[in-house]
């Protein structure tokens, strides 16, 4: 949230980077910024856990991801050994070119989205990321669809739809008195 209200796009740029370093280090992934790995290219980060790497590309723009940056990450995918995977992380979301780019073109690098919805999810339990990731790459592989399905919906969403009720009971305090709240 405070880097919504950033108002130098770049400085908003390295600083979703920043966030991303710090949730793939918080994932227990080994973390590189501006990796050479992909060069001539320019590479946000790279980040590797057991054997296998994510090469992970950051936007931040208010327009979805299109399929000129699918294309741009694939480019960089083709320069690393085989079995690397792309994680396109975009705040604007993607748009349905994009999506499709990703799951109709897979001989070209297993590329994964994380719009701003899915990344709060991961930012909420980032010792799952492996397993998120993980998830995401077997439904583009057995579903060829990345859409996630309705009883994953998003944590975000679910906790906007959360409604309180009134309490239906009263607890008595030490000090004689009734409340509705206990706290501990």
């Amino acid at each position: 949230e405070r880097l919504r209200g950033e108002a130098d796009a770049q400085r908003r740029g390295y600083g979703l980077e920043a966030l991303l370093e710090r949730l793939f280090r918080a994932g227990h992934f080994d973390v590189t910024r501006d990796p050479k790995g992909a060069r001539p290219r320019q590479t946000d980060l790279i980040a590797t856990r057991g054997g296998r790497g994510y090469v992970i590309e950051a936007k931040w723009h208010k327009a979805p991801a299109g399929p000129e940056e699918v294309d741009s990450l694939r480019a960089r995918l083709r320069r690393l050994p085989p079995g690397a995977l792309g994680v396109l992380v975009s705040i604007g979301g993607f748009s349905a070119g994009a999506l499709g780019a990703m799951e109709d073109d897979r001989n070209g690098g297993v590329i994964l989205p994380v719009d701003e919805d899915r990344l709060f999810d991961l930012l909420a339990d980032p010792s799952g990321l492996d397993r998120a990731l993980s998830s995401l790459e077997e439904r583009l592989l057995v579903e060829g669809d990345l859409t996630p399905p309705d009883h994953l919906a998003s944590r975000r969403r679910r906790l906007a739809e959360l409604t309180l009720t009134e309490a239906q009971s009263e607890f008595s305090t030490p000090g004689g008195s009734d409340s509705a709240i206990v706290a501990g």
